[in-house]
């Protein structure tokens, strides 16, 4: 049995590698999910053998006891039940990006300065094995000076009937992951990252529907000069 019970909310596409991750991690035990998905809901029975199954999340918090949840779901179904977790003082983690606008992840932010339980994004790339060596190398040498980007997609669906109402737009949804690592690549620390004091920003439109473009510059707390590009879906100068 694994020293943290954890529970999963939402057993979509990415709850497939969460599941692995807790089967593969002794220190875990799955305990319960819930999803309102009856098909998906009966597949993870299946698959992953939890102990309970829910349809309703806050059942779910509200009949097991538990340590740890994933929060599995789109960007617009996050805010009620990641508040509800935070609230109830459980380590909470949650898929990118956290929320739908910045509006939401203050909210996000403000309740988990105040939980007692732990809050954390899954922006993974942070820990991929080339982004650690590449990061112990700038740190090595004094820290980054300057960090620049390119983020390239082909035309995105996001702004289609069904999606744009639970999912940002794409400067949030996707390209948070290398906002993220611009961030992480100029921090101070090995477990620091570089916090944003001045922020230059414009966006317009693209030639078709689906690409739009993203400019910003970005000045850190570390006084490295960031740049990010993103020619297709999204570009930050």
């Amino acid at each position: 049995m694994g020293d943290l019970r954890v529970g999963v909310i939402g057993c979509g596409g990415h709850a497939q590698n969460h599941f692995s991750m807790i089967k593969n991690e002794p220190r875990m035990e799955l305990v319960a999910v819930a999803e309102v998905d009856s098909d998906r809901l009966q597949k993870a029975q299946v698959d992953h053998q939890p102990q309970f199954i829910f349809t309703d999340f806050r059942q779910m918090l509200d009949q097991v006891d538990l340590d740890l949840v994933y929060v599995v779901t789109m960007p617009g179904h996050l805010l009620p039940i990641v508040l509800e977790c935070l609230g109830r003082d459980l380590h909470t983690s949650i898929e990118k990006s956290p929320g739908m606008n910045p509006k939401e992840a203050r909210q996000m932010l403000d309740v988990a300065q105040q939980s007692k339980g732990l809050a954390i994004v899954s922006l993974n790339r942070r820990y991929k094995p080339e982004v650690l060596a590449v990061r112990k190398l700038l740190q090595e040498r004094g820290g980054a000076i300057q960090v620049s980007a390119n983020y390239h997609k082909p035309p995105s669906g996001l702004r289609q009937p069904g999606l744009r109402e639970v999912a940002p737009p794409e400067i949030i949804c996707d390209a948070i992951h290398h906002v993220d690592l611009l961030r992480w690549m100029s921090g101070r620390t090995p477990t620091e990252a570089a916090q944003a004091t001045e922020v230059y920003a414009h966006s317009w439109h693209g030639d078709r529907e689906g690409t739009p473009r993203y400019n910003a510059i970005m000045a850190l707390d570390t006084e490295c000069k960031q740049q990010k590009f993103m020619p297709k879906t999204c570009r930050l100068i």
